[in-house]
């Protein structure tokens, strides 16, 4: 399933533990995450701005989402959509990836509860769908608990590459991630 992060959400995954964190770590193992290079750009900066990471830091956290995701040249919209203009970009990335899922914390685009038929949730909306089973249907075999394997039964387009043998997979990457663990368990919103 391809879904939208927007930046909050994966500054809050490195700013603490806790569910964005959980969210970020279940995205990255068992669903395919769209970006940009406007929307990497945005979290790098928020990243050395917000939490004072360091720039080799924020890279390796660009790096990762760079070789796990899902690059896209996001095609923008004909009128503002969003009460805050900037937030366009995040709708202009959920329609031309066809995301499933705009995940945010941002209230300008929570208000909207969804864009086409995209829905925009928050963290602990997303997390707890999935936990219901809400997606049973879905091309992926992975869950919420992290039981499946990475990767398992995922489709894989052409913009990412299926991972190739021998290769680690994203719960191996402890040494990638501060503060990352290989087992998501949200404990806070």
């Amino acid at each position: 399933m391809r879904i939208v992060l927007n930046t909050n959400v994966v500054v809050a995954a490195f700013a603490a533990r806790g569910l964005c964190q959980s969210v970020f770590e279940l995205c990255l193992d068992q669903h395919e995450i769209a970006i940009s290079s406007g929307l990497l750009h945005e979290i790098r900066n928020s990243l050395q701005k917000k939490l004072k990471m360091p720039m080799h830091k924020a890279d390796d956290i660009i790096d990762l989402l760079e070789e796990y995701g899902n690059r896209i040249a996001p095609t923008p919209l004909q009128a503002a959509a969003c009460r805050d203009s900037s937030n366009d970009k995040i709708l202009e990335l959920s329609r031309t990836s066809e995301a499933r899922y705009i995940v945010t914390g941002d209230k300008d685009l929570l208000v909207l509860g969804h864009f086409e038929s995209i829905p925009i949730v928050t963290p602990r909306q997303f997390w707890e769908s999935l936990k219901q089973g809400k997606h049973k249907n879905e091309p992926w075999s992975g869950n919420a608990s992290g039981h499946a394997g990475a990767h398992a039964g995922r489709r894989e387009t052409i913009h990412r590459p299926a991972l190739a043998p021998g290769k680690r997979q994203v719960s191996d990457r402890s040494d990638a991630l501060p503060g990352y663990s290989a087992n998501p368990s949200p404990k806070s919103v």
